[in-house]
């Protein structure tokens, strides 16, 4: 265990308080038992572990109250000053937790972005660029920082990232953040930090769109990369990107074309125009960089269907990440995406559990030109992962099933997780008439303990229709249920088994007198088609 700074004493409630705020170093499962010990009326306790002498409490302490937002407003001063601290990871907290009071900080913030002291400047300057918004009053004094020369260069970098997420405004957009982009005298952080406010500012005029499209030709490879990325989060308004966003598919470093795909995806099907460069950047070197335009081609859709021959060689000699996100790009492809059921049904023996479910829903999605991948889907029904399961029996219900794959589908009726046997349940009532051999399953599973199986047994039950008889003796029981919903359904699965369900009759005819008048309803309906 971590060993500790020994500390002075202390009341046990602030001791034990302590012991809280330590414990969230340690383990998953002390930090949510340390949530649930840490409660508002703590707040002055966590202020004064503050000043405490080991700088992970203070840290710990910093974060804690940040959490607490807005109402922990008490600890503003104490955090300000903590702006100043020795630790550099107490300082990041500080800012953070101020930033995470929103409005409330900003008057000592201010007074804090005035300091002389550089280390208390930046961190002001962080804080301000996380409250956004509620910092507008601050606009001057960050625009003072900014235009400062003699300025402390993190100071400086943290304000022009505030400027454009409190909201610069035309002038500031266009006169001060726009030209810092361009400026080649400026430092690369200066400039990154530039990119980033602008998109902050969430304008996506033709001006911002251009100086953003001008970053990816920058020398610094963190500006081209932020321009690229910044390019995406204005989204389908930065259409007019899109073809110096294919050229940044060539950039020399990875991160670039990885940011300048994942661009195009968020700009959607305006990025039509880039498919060609897509699918030639599907052969880059770089796995992040092919995953990131298999996702972009999957956004494209039936646009982009040229791309399934390089795809389908993906999904077969792909890197893991790349053959998980192959597989679910052919999923969205539509009916073009036939040509891939062989390397889908391949792909059902992937060694990642990832590949083999998104192979089986791509397969779902084809539907009955999956076929030939019925007998697979069924094998996969004992596959030793359960989302895999769920996938295998989805498709198999989407697709259309065999005498043998329904009662393989039926047999997941019985899995130890009830994801699986509802997911079952529900795959099977998709087949309708056809799921027939399913019954003696259905009707069994009509006893669970669960609500959730049992009314899914029941609706499958009805979308059966006819073939449902043998079911009918336990489905009349169930009309005597203490559920009134359940027996509701019940009534009306009868109905829709249909002439079929006329051993259940006398049931049906009590439940047409029940006090509940839906159900009475229900049950009238269901005698009348019956006797059809």
């Amino acid at each position: 265990m971590r060993s500790l700074t020994p500390i002075r004493p202390v009341a046990r409630g602030l001791a034990l308080l302590l012991v809280a705020i330590i414990a969230t170093v340690l383990t998953p499962a002390a930090t949510a038992h340390a949530q649930g010990i840490l409660r508002r009326e703590d707040v002055p306790q966590l202020i004064e572990l503050l000043e405490h002498e080991d700088a992970l409490i203070r840290r710990r302490a910093a974060e804690a109250l940040g959490k607490f937002g807005q109402t922990a407003a008490l600890a503003i001063p104490k955090l300000i000053d903590l702006l100043a601290d020795a630790d550099e990871s107490v300082r990041r907290s500080a800012a953070v937790a101020l930033g995470e009071m929103r409005g409330d900080a900003v008057p000592d913030l201010v007074l804090a972005l005035r300091d002389g002291d550089p280390v208390v400047q930046a961190g002001a300057a962080e804080a301000f660029s996380l409250i956004g918004p509620p910092a507008r009053a601050a606009k001057a004094v960050l625009l003072d920082t900014v235009q400062a020369d003699d300025a402390d260069p993190d100071a400086r970098r943290f304000a022009v990232i505030a400027l454009g997420r409190v909201g610069p405004g035309e002038t500031i957009l266009n006169e001060i953040l726009i030209p810092l982009i361009q400026a080649d005298g400026e430092d690369a952080t200066i400039r990154k930090a530039a990119v980033t406010a602008v998109a902050a500012a969430r304008r996506p005029t033709e001006v911002v769109v251009a100086a953003l499209v001008g970053a990816l030709e920058d020398v610094d490879e963190e500006v081209r990369a932020a321009a690229a990325a910044s390019l995406g989060e204005l989204g389908p308004e930065a259409d007019r990107a899109v073809n110096a966003l294919a050229k940044a598919l060539h950039d020399e470093r990875w991160r670039v074309r990885s940011e300048a795909a994942e661009s195009l995806a968020e700009i959607g099907p305006g990025a039509v125009g880039a498919v060609d460069a897509l699918i030639e950047a599907l052969s880059d070197s770089h796995p992040i960089v092919r995953a990131s335009v298999v996702e972009a081609i999957g956004v494209l859709g039936e646009d982009a269907t040229d791309a399934i021959p390089k795809l389908i060689e993906l999904v077969r000699e792909g890197g893991p990440i790349v053959r998980v996100v192959a597989v679910q790009t052919l999923a969205e492809m539509g009916p073009g995406a036939k040509a891939a059921v062989p390397a889908l049904i391949g792909a059902l023996e992937d060694k990642v559990w990832g590949v083999r479910a998104y192979a089986a829903d791509a397969l779902r999605r084809l539907g009955p030109a999956a076929a030939p991948a019925v007998p697979k889907l069924v094998e996969r029904l004992a596959d030793e992962d359960a989302r895999v399961r769920i996938f295998c029996v989805k498709a198999l219900g989407e697709i259309g099933a065999t005498d043998e794959a329904v009662r393989a589908m039926s047999a997941l009726l019985g899995d130890s997780e009830e994801d699986v046997r509802v997911a079952a349940l529900e795959a099977v009532a998709r087949l309708g008439g056809a799921a027939g051999p399913a019954v003696p399953a259905l009707a069994t599973a009509l006893g669970s303990e669960s609500t959730t199986m049992r009314e899914a047994a029941v609706s499958a039950l009805g979308r059966i229709g006819p073939a449902a008889a043998p079911a009918v003796p336990r489905l009349a029981e169930m009309l005597g249920s203490e559920e009134p919903i359940l027996a509701m359904m019940v009534a009306r699965t009868l109905g829709e088994i249909g002439p079929k369900a006329i051993g259940a009759r006398e049931a049906l005819q009590a439940a047409a007198r029940h006090d509940h008048p839906l159900l009475a309803e229900e049950a009238m309906r269901a005698l009348d088609r019956i006797r059809e």
